[in-house]
């Protein structure tokens, strides 16, 4: 067993007149209406065979030395791994499963799939960590004394240490029950009443949501999932009409012993007074207050974007704020950014935003139709939790992006210390990080084609209009520039495949640019008058014994 090795199955693949599909943990056709396999990956590409009308069989597979599920090729020494290589692989030979979509669709289904890949599929590994003696009694009867004592516990162990590092394992239960409702509540609506999500022909994005939905339906898991699901009836009818439509499984009576997870009342105000100049928001970030991420005047106003998100949040909505320089290990979720106020401590960007939102009606999403909440919410899974890893392997683990990393003001304006000692430490650990998402193993084409593909979806969206969703700003719209602005807003001297890749989009780069005050440091906006210095003097004396009040109840 190699440590590298990700989840429980393996799959593999022959080219030729027949595809070979292999896994470790097949349930089998007697074992309908369970899904064919524990991975919902794996049953992801055996829907995609069958779409493609592509021959296979099935066996079980013994090779773990590679990251499942993988493709083997005997007519050549190469070997594809993960199923997005895959399904790239295939598309590559001309087996094209969303070519009758349009150009908008196609933006669509491209972030439909980044929801279920980086939320809903992390939600159920989560679920079935937290139960995994269920998942064991569940595949048991397939494996030997060996393997049940020691490969799945090394198994567990690896799956905890990577929903950690990916962010979901560190959140309690209740706000993962309200993202597996955010989630779903995107799928439902923007598959309504429609057979699929783009009319009468499934996409790609169809397939995966079948398959991870199916799991959440029929995997005899213990946790609220499955309750969140059947919050959603047409989600659930969807499941039934693709298992039938794919292993004809007829369709069956609804089960009547679901319990119903009792909806959370909308949280009181806590009556917090609104934030004033003489008492700001304090906003913990990786830099201090008047700090800037270098000295130029196209200089970030933190180094985070998740922390930049909550600054352009709070410049748009005209909250008075202060900074804080603060490490991840001192929040409640070992995250940033963090707020303190009034006696409140809140980490999680995301969280932040909703507690504002209820507590003083900062939202930013109020005027949104469903429909623009539901696309709206699947850009912020895109950016967050796809194009955020790209953003570090591009940066920290590609060679070219490290070289160009090196060369920007940041690095070149710090201590020796930092530039010797603190990048290479930070370089590894965030590389492990990133590893952990499986990035690592496909090829960087990929990577970059993934990249173009997010740019290209946002762009499709952004096409002819001020902001994402017209002519008033979004809460997404914060979340997009804070991310963009860092690879848009300068130019290197080095060259950098990401920012080039940028380029190609010239609407995004004008957005970014038109909007660049509400991301820059503050010591690079509008000169302050006599009396505005005077007066800021005067309250930065002040608001420094705040902050570092807040600073020792954080310590605390």
């Amino acid at each position: 067993y190699q440590r590298r090795v990700r989840g429980t199955e393996r799959i593999q693949f022959t080219i030729s007149k027949m595809f070979h599909l292999c896994s470790e943990y097949l349930f089998g056709e007697k074992q309908l209406p369970l899904p064919p396999d524990l991975n919902p990956q794996t049953v992801y590409v055996e829907l995609v065979l069958k779409q493609l009308n592509l021959p296979y069989e099935k066996a079980k597979a013994h090779d773990s030395s590679h990251v499942t599920p993988y493709l083997k090729i005997e007519e050549k020494p190469h070997q594809v791994e993960d199923y997005r290589g895959i399904l790239e692989h295939l598309t590559s030979k001309g087996h094209v499963l969303d070519g009758f979509l349009t150009p908008e669709q196609n933006a669509i289904c491209s972030l439909l799939n980044q929801t279920l890949d980086s939320s809903l599929y992390y939600l159920i590994l989560n679920q079935w960590v937290h139960h995994f003696e269920d998942i064991k009694e569940l595949i048991s009867p397939s494996l030997s004394l060996l393997t049940k004592v020691f490969h799945l516990n090394s198994v567990k162990s690896d799956l905890e240490a990577r929903l950690y590092k990916q962010g979901y394992g560190r959140h309690k239960e209740e706000v993962l029950i309200q993202k597996a409702r955010n989630d779903l509540s995107c799928l439902s609506v923007l598959l309504g009443e429609k057979p699929f999500f783009f009319g009468e022909q499934p996409s790609s994005a169809d397939l995966n949501a079948f398959s991870q939905l199916w799991h959440i339906h029929d995997v005899p898991v213990k946790g609220h999932l499955k309750s969140v699901l059947y919050e959603f009836p047409n989600l659930v009818s969807f499941v039934s009409r693709l298992k039938e439509k794919y292993y004809a499984i007829a369709p069956q009576e609804q089960p009547q012993d679901i319990p119903k997870l009792e909806q959370q009342p909308e949280k009181p105000k806590e009556g917090k007074p609104a934030p004033t100049p003489e008492n700001p928001i304090l906003l913990g970030g990786f830099l201090d207050e008047g700090e800037g991420t270098d000295s130029t005047e196209k200089a970030m106003a933190d180094s985070s974007p998740f922390v930049l998100k909550l600054e352009v949040f709070f410049r748009v909505n005209q909250i008075p704020y202060k900074k804080f320089k603060t490490s991840p290990q001192k929040s409640p979720t070992n995250k940033l950014p963090v707020v303190c106020y009034e006696g409140v401590n809140i980490s999680d960007s995301s969280l932040i935003i909703e507690w504002f939102k209820t507590e003083f009606g900062f939202g930013l999403t109020e005027w949104m139709t469903p429909e623009q909440r539901a696309l709206g919410h699947a850009i912020q899974i895109s950016v967050e939790e796809t194009f955020y890893w790209l953003f570090l392997y591009f940066v920290f683990v590609d060679d070219q992006g490290y070289s160009a990393f090196k060369a920007s003001p940041t690095v070149k304006e710090s201590n020796f210390f930092a530039r010797m000692a603190w990048y290479p430490v930070l370089r590894m650990l965030l590389g492990g990080q990133v590893k952990a998402q499986n990035l690592h193993i496909l090829p960087r084409e990929l990577l970059l084609k993934m990249v173009r593909n997010s740019f290209a979806a946002w762009s499709l969206i952004l096409d002819g209009k001020t902001f994402l969703f017209g002519d008033q700003v979004s809460s997404i719209d914060c979340l997009l520039l804070a991310f963009l602005a860092p690879v848009g807003v300068r130019e290197s001297d080095v060259p950098w495949d990401f920012h080039d890749t940028l380029k190609e989009f010239p609407n995004l780069i004008e957005y970014v640019t038109r909007n660049e005050n509400l991301v820059k440091a503050r010591t690079h906006l509008k000169k302050k008058s006599h009396k505005e210095k005077e007066h800021g003097e005067e309250h930065k004396a002040v608001s420094y014994t705040h902050l570092r009040a807040h600073e020792t109840v954080l310590d605390l």
